[in-house]
C-alpha cells in the first residue's frame, strides 16, 4: 500500500522548505476556471475563487496553508467574498504519499474535504518523518479516522480506482501547465510572484478586487 523507496523519500525530503513542484514560465494553455472534479469551499455565489495547485509534502504549501489560507478562509470565505478551490498535485515526492492524502480528503466527503486537508497540512511534517520511518500508512490512517473513516475504510478509499484516476487527471494538467506549488489563481488569473503567498499580500489583491467589483 503506500510502499515508498529510500531514494524517493530523500528527494521528497530535499524539496519541503522550497516553492515545490516544476514549475516554469512557460504556459501552453489555460486553467480550466471549473471543473466537475472540483470540490468547492465556501460560497458558491462567492463573487471570488481562489484556486490552489497544491501537494501535501510539498513544504511550502504547508506553510501557505497554515499560516495564510487558514486566516484568508476566516476573512473572505466565511464572510461569503471568496471560495477556495484545491487543486491536487501529485508530482511532488513522494507521489504516493499525496495520491493517498489526498483520496482520504476526497473519501471524507464534500464537507469533511477542508477539515482533512487543513489536517494533513498542519500534521505535515509528523507524517513525512512516519514516512522516512516506514510507518507512512498508519500516518495517514490516523488521519483519516479522526474525520470518520475506519481501517476498512481507510484501505478501500486509497485502493479506489475511480478516486485515484480523478486525483491523476487534476494532477496532469497541472504538469501539462508546467505549475509548480502553491500556484494560485484568482477568477482564472494567476497569482505570480511570492507575495501574492503572504497574508498581507493575498490579502491586498483580494480587497482590491472585491473593490473594483463594487
Amino acid at each position: 500500500m503506500l510502499s515508498v523507496t529510500r531514494r524517493f523519500l530523500v528527494a521528497g525530503a530535499t524539496l519541503l522548505l522550497a516553492a515545490c513542484g516544476g514549475g516554469n514560465e512557460t504556459r501552453p494553455g489555460q486553467i480550466p476556471v471549473s471543473s466537475e472534479s472540483d470540490i468547492v469551499y465556501g460560497n458558491a455565489d462567492a463573487p471570488l475563487t481562489l484556486i490552489e495547485y497544491a501537494a501535501v509534502t510539498c513544504g511550502a504549501c504547508g506553510y501557505f496553508n497554515n499560516e495564510v489560507l487558514s486566516k484568508i478562509k476566516e476573512k473572505y470565505v466565511e464572510t461569503g467574498k471568496l471560495k477556495v478551490i484545491t487543486r491536487e498535485v501529485l508530482y511532488v515526492p513522494p507521489a504516493e504519499v499525496n495520491l493517498a492524502a489526498f483520496a482520504i480528503a476526497r473519501c471524507a466527503g464534500e464537507e469533511n474535504h477542508p477539515k482533512v486537508l487543513d489536517d494533513l497540512f498542519e500534521n505535515q511534517t509528523g507524517i513525512l518523518s512516519a514516512v522516512r520511518a516506514g510507518a507512512g500508512t498508519q500516518a495517514l490512517q490516523a488521519v483519516a479516522a479522526r474525520h470518520g473513516l475506519d481501517k476498512a475504510a481507510f484501505e478501500a478509499c486509497i485502493a479506489n480506482p475511480d478516486i485515484k484516476q480523478t486525483i491523476s487527471d487534476v494532477s496532469d494538467v497541472a504538469a501539462g501547465l508546467g505549475l509548480g506549488t502553491p500556484t494560485l489563481y484568482l477568477n482564472g488569473r494567476e497569482l505570480k510572484g511570492s507575495t501574492a503567498r503572504t497574508l498581507e499580500g493575498l490579502s491586498e489583491i483580494l480587497d482590491a478586487e472585491l473593490a473594483r467589483r463594487e
